[in-house]
């Protein structure tokens, strides 16, 4: 797979992250690499989706590469709760059609 890179931005967020995609398998991964906050390290997200039956999916979000000090943990921590709210926007878009994030920040 060559690589594919794409730019995410947020309304709430000074900066752009370029985001390299590294693997994707239909209805099971998305794994991708992208700069920390402040660009102090590169992190690996890898999405999984694991179908439970024809209409649900457990979807597990994890990062790693974090730095192993007090910042990186900070920060890893903030990332958790950004995971968290993509989530649920996900959530109320696919079975509701409601643009969650749409003036929340």
């Amino acid at each position: 797979m060559p690589e594919q890179r794409w730019f995410w931005e947020w309304d709430y967020w000074p900066t752009a992250y370029e985001v390299h995609l590294k693997e994707c398998v239909d209805n099971e991964l998305i794994a991708f690499e992208w700069r920390s906050h402040y660009g102090e390290t590169m992190t690996r997200v890898e999405i999984n989706f694991d179908a439970i039956n024809e209409n649900e999916t457990i979807v597990a979000i994890s990062e790693s590469g974090w730095k192993e000090d007090e910042t990186g943990l900070k920060h890893s921590y903030d990332n958790r709760a950004g995971w968290m709210q993509v989530c649920c926007s996900l959530k109320a878009y696919l079975e509701y059609d409601i643009y969650l994030t749409k003036g929340f920040f």
